[in-house]
């Protein structure tokens, strides 16, 4: 059976037993309980090892715990040194993270000396930095995981290092500076929107912003009970109802998928989506645009 088929069957059985507790203690025990982990989280401990400057940031792309087990692990590492090390003769330590929704289990070894080499150049020094409030900060697409997204000002400075262009007509700017906008135009934007919404959440927990005030929004009107607008619009003598067809997604689901295929097929068409404007690493091909039309008439 594939270690990944085990650990989900283990961690639904621990679920049944222990719920969440349970569930919790499978999935973890699992990280460093089987032998397919053994080839693992290599390449995150080998570059973090390997670093030139100390600067190393990691997060998960959906939860929290595949990233901070991955601090832990390295926490966990130079903890059981200390306590094993003068017991046992330790040369290295193996650390071991499995993802099972994502199919991936990694694992690393090094070598004693390294880990606490690290420990005592980098570790040390940046958590007594972020325990006193000080340290560097860099500004990057890591930013929205952040608490201090808002506030932060090395992430104000480098948004607003577009106002150099001073706002100029876009059909002033060279074809450098526009592709350099539009690197940075989706992060000034996610900035400008954190911004927003923490001066908003500050302002109703009381905070008075200078030329700012706190309104009621616009909003649409609702009835408080449909039920006794359409009892009371048929006893005027009115059909309170409209009748449509069902939308794709929604008819799929009631036909299901081969009879949704075999009955509408047909009638069924995908417009060709609004132009948007990406970077080339995006998966999607490239649109024909009127210039490409026009050279292959030619």
């Amino acid at each position: 059976m594939d270690p990944i088929d085990r650990a989900i069957i283990r961690a639904e059985n621990l679920h049944k037993n222990g719920g969440a507790k349970g569930l919790l203690e499978g999935m973890y025990g699992q990280m460093a309980d089987d032998d397919y982990c053994a080839d693992r989280i290599k390449d995150f401990f080998d570059m973090m090892l390997d670093l030139e400057d100390g600067s190393f940031i990691w997060h998960c792309t959906s939860g929290k715990d595949r990233t901070g087990v991955t601090g832990g692990l390295m926490l966990y590492a130079l903890g059981a040194l200390e306590i094993f090390d003068g017991i046992y003769d330790i040369d290295r330590v193996c650390v071991h993270i499995f993802q099972p929704r994502k199919s991936n289990v990694v694992s690393s070894m090094m070598d004693k000396t390294d880990l606490y080499q690290w420990a005592d150049t980098e570790l040390t020094e940046k958590a007594q930095l972020a325990y006193e409030g000080q340290g560097s900060f860099s500004c990057g697409e890591w930013c929205r995981f952040c608490k201090a997204k808002a506030e932060c000002r090395e992430r104000a400075e480098a948004n607003l290092a577009l106002a150099r262009y001073e706002f100029q007509s876009p059909a002033l700017l060279d074809d450098e500076e526009i592709a350099d906008i539009l690197g940075k135009v989706d992060a000034l934007t996610a900035w400008a929107s954190d911004v927003k919404e923490y001066a908003l959440q500050q302002a109703i927990s009381g905070k008075e912003w200078t030329g700012w005030k706190l309104v009621e929004g616009r909003s649409n009107r609702k009835y408080t009970s449909e039920a006794a607008v359409a009892t009371t619009v048929e006893g005027a003598g009115f059909d309170p109802y409209e009748r449509k067809v069902l939308g794709v997604t929604a008819m799929q689901k009631m036909l299901g998928k081969m009879r949704f295929e075999e009955l509408l097929a047909p009638y069924i068409e995908k417009p060709q989506g609004k132009p948007t404007l990406v970077p080339e690493s995006d998966k999607r091909p490239a649109m024909n645009t009127a210039k490409n039309d026009f050279m292959e008439e030619f």
